[in-house]
């Protein structure tokens, strides 16, 4: 509950990108573990910033 309240405060942003890295996980096992560090973390009134999105060839060249 904690946890959840925490989350309910944080920016809309946030909570688009960071309920995008639990989904986006291919496995059910990594959806499973990534929502357990973002309810972990938020039990402790914590951002989850530490997710990883891979970029696209073009972006690390800096071709957008």
């Amino acid at each position: 509950e904690k946890a959840w309240k925490f989350f309910e405060k944080q920016p809309n942003g946030y909570k688009r990108t960071i309920m995008y890295w639990v989904l986006s996980a291919k496995q059910e096992a990594t959806q499973k573990s990534r929502l357990e560090k973002l309810i972990f973390e938020s039990e402790n009134d914590e951002e989850c910033g530490k997710f990883y999105f891979p970029l696209k060839d073009a972006e690390r060249r800096g071709k957008f």
